[in-house]
């Protein structure tokens, strides 16, 4: 809908209120807080890994954390319910490699883990490049009900630095999207991949 300029008052109102429902979603709204959370860590960069992970968990204190030996050996564990895996980086990421099993997050994610079965007692595990887009994630769905909810600390940067397994469409990978060259100073360089490889 365009409004022109000598259009009334009125209807350039309900044209701004259009564009505020439009952008009120919980996509949006995760969106919003991701960027607030990025631009808040960019102004005081973390020396290591584990020092921004820590920074995480002092910013997220009512969001439980996992580790990645932890996760490793509950994914091994048959006697144990697997957790639904959330990767919440964005497509351009999670083509590249992700974690074996997991799904990317959808921008109405509680919706998506209902669509799974889950109910609000199945575990669920949520990562993303160093652990803050998933944190954001992992308070909103704790916020709509869900009790087990755990972030995976360092994320997949952590995860693939310790040479654990990671996939994509055509199988096992070593590689993972850096993010940027800013961010990617967590993730050995070695294993930086733009692209999926084959």
């Amino acid at each position: 809908m365009f409004i022109e300029p000598g259009n009334s008052l009125f209807a350039r109102g309900r044209f701004q209120i259009a564009m505020i429902l439009r952008f009120a979603t919980l996509g949006g709204i995760l969106a919003l807080l991701t960027f607030i959370a990025f631009a808040k860590i960019e102004a005081a960069p973390a020396d290591s890994l584990a020092d921004l992970s820590a920074s995480i968990s002092k910013d997220f204190p009512s969001v439980p954390a996992l580790g990645t030996a932890e996760l490793a050996d509950w994914l091994k564990d048959s006697k144990k319910s697997p957790p639904i895996l959330l990767d919440v980086r964005e497509e351009k990421e999670y083509v590249v490699s992700h974690l074996p099993g997991a799904r990317r997050a959808k921008s109405d994610a509680v919706k998506q883990l209902r669509q799974l079965g889950a109910t609000e007692a199945s575990p669920v595990v949520v990562y993303c490049s160093v652990g803050y887009r998933s944190a954001v994630l992992a308070r909103k769905l704790a916020e709509a009900g869900f009790t087990k909810v755990r972030n995976l600390t360092g994320s997949i940067f952590a995860w693939s630095n310790e040479g654990r397994p990671l996939v994509n469409a055509t199988g096992p990978t070593s590689g993972v999207h850096p993010f940027d060259a800013s961010w990617g100073r967590y993730l050995e360089q070695s294993k930086w991949r733009w692209v999926p490889e084959n």
